[in-house]
């Protein structure tokens, strides 16, 4: 460091060190004050002094979620491409593999690469752009094994976090019920989680 921004340094630290004092001093003087008043005087004070607390306390709340809700919605379009495109990928993917007893993967060569390409960068977006809930959703997803069935609810659970994400309700969805939508017939799968239920 040079020299002058060691004393730039030293300067700021001591007039902060001031202010500090000035302030702590000017805080004992307005407690003894306080406390050397009348009773009434001194309620009112204190009445004045916490309305006025109170008041900055909600001013400051609402401006910081006012700039919570702005940030939201400045990243809302962002998100939303970023899970249209997993849903137009990635579920298209699951739903051609699920019951694929081979455990393999059925797409080949520039299918398979495309398909790693989408996932490499979706991971990298999701990152960054996703909430804490997409996230734990998509590893649990990606560390299942795509060939079992099981696999679609992983995959609805994703697409709930996405809309709880978005600041969309899932009141009234029932686990499967998202992920049914994509299938040609939406009751199969919940006459699959029956079945496994009663085994």
């Amino acid at each position: 460091m040079k020299k002058s921004h060691i004393a730039i340094f030293l300067v700021s630290g001591m007039c902060g060190l001031v202010v500090l004092v000035v302030l702590g001093l000017a805080a004992l003087a307005a407690l003894r004050l306080l406390f050397s008043q009348q009773n009434d005087v001194a309620a009112a004070i204190i009445a004045t002094a916490g309305t006025v607390l109170l008041g900055i306390t909600t001013v400051v709340y609402n401006q910081r979620r006012a700039k919570a809700r702005e940030i939201q919605e400045a990243h809302r379009p962002i998100k939303v491409e970023l899970y249209k495109d997993f849903m137009g990928t990635a579920v298209v993917d699951v739903l051609q593999n699920a019951g694929d007893d081979s455990g393999e993967n059925s797409l080949e060569g520039e299918s398979r690469d495309k398909l790693q390409k989408f996932f490499y960068s979706f991971t990298a977006d999701l990152i960054i752009w996703g909430s804490r809930e997409v996230i734990r959703a998509y590893r649990q997803y990606r560390t299942f094994p795509k060939s079992d069935e099981n696999v679609l609810l992983l995959v609805d659970d994703m697409l709930r976090a996405m809309r709880t994400d978005l600041g969309n309700s899932n009141f009234g969805f029932k686990r499967g019920d998202l992920v049914s939508l994509f299938l040609r017939d939406p009751d199969e799968l919940h006459n699959l989680i029956a079945q496994q239920q009663l085994q």
